[in-house]
């Protein structure tokens, strides 16, 4: 009786293994479409330009990367997306890229060391206290470079202006109203832009200091201006 138990359940056993590869079959695929084309760079020279979207040629609206042990949980539920394509990276060294689509699926999902996978991507330099970095794909630029051994990294550095602190304090201790420089055409409709400051920067940035702000490229037509993917602020020379 239990052998012919053990019988019936193996169809379905089978099946069951069946669906669940065949649902982790586009993300492998994906993931070796990037791949591939990563390793194509090769020849470029260092400084060019390219955007991610034309590597990563399949559907997604933004890629992430989290810090080093953040739990598939967590990344899970700051994305909006199920945990079972999600690896926790362990080191500072690892590449860890999570492309989302806008229906909240996971396009592609790459953790490793970058001398294992043939290339390396960072998605920049961030102030934010948060425990992941995201680049949308309509500001997808990135810059090639290539490390030792022919190794290909692209690098998100964003875009950036300069400007004048008008106020600090008076809009929260957290903030600061900067007026753009001449010359620094980031948006149609005002002259100055709120950026968001650490805690450490609002306790030395003060009215009438200069300052570089690095963004994502995305600027919102309000007044004053708003940088939903401010990146960092720093002293300006």
């Amino acid at each position: 009786m239990k052998r012919k138990l053990v019988f019936c359940m193996l169809p379905a056993l089978l099946l069951l293994a069946l669906l669940g590869s065949a649902a982790f079959e586009p993300v492998r695929r994906n993931n070796r479409t990037l791949r591939r084309n990563m390793r194509a760079l090769s020849g470029m020279e260092d400084g060019e330009k390219v955007h991610l979207g034309d590597l990563a040629a399949f559907e997604w609206s933004y890629v992430y990367t989290f810090d080093p042990y953040t739990t598939k949980e967590e990344m899970a539920q700051q994305m909006g997306v199920s945990p079972r394509h999600l690896q926790e990276t362990v080191s500072e060294g690892m590449v860890q890229l999570i492309f989302v689509d806008d229906r909240g699926n996971v396009s592609a999902s790459v953790c490793g060391y970058a001398d294992r996978l043939g290339y390396s991507v960072d998605l920049g330099k961030w102030d934010e206290q948060k425990p992941y970095r995201r680049i949308a794909r309509e500001t997808d630029e990135f810059v090639y470079h290539r490390r030792r051994g022919g190794l290909a990294e692209l690098a998100f550095e964003g875009q950036m202006f300069e400007g004048t602190v008008e106020a600090a304090e008076e809009l929260s201790s957290l903030t600061a109203l900067i007026r753009i420089d001449d010359g620094w055409d980031i948006g149609r409709s005002g002259e100055t832009v709120s950026v968001r400051l650490t805690q450490e920067q609002a306790r030395r940035i003060r009215k009438g200091d200069r300052v570089r702000v690095f963004y994502d490229g995305m600027v919102a037509e309000t007044s004053p201006l708003q940088i939903p993917g401010q990146m960092r602020v720093e002293a300006a020379d």
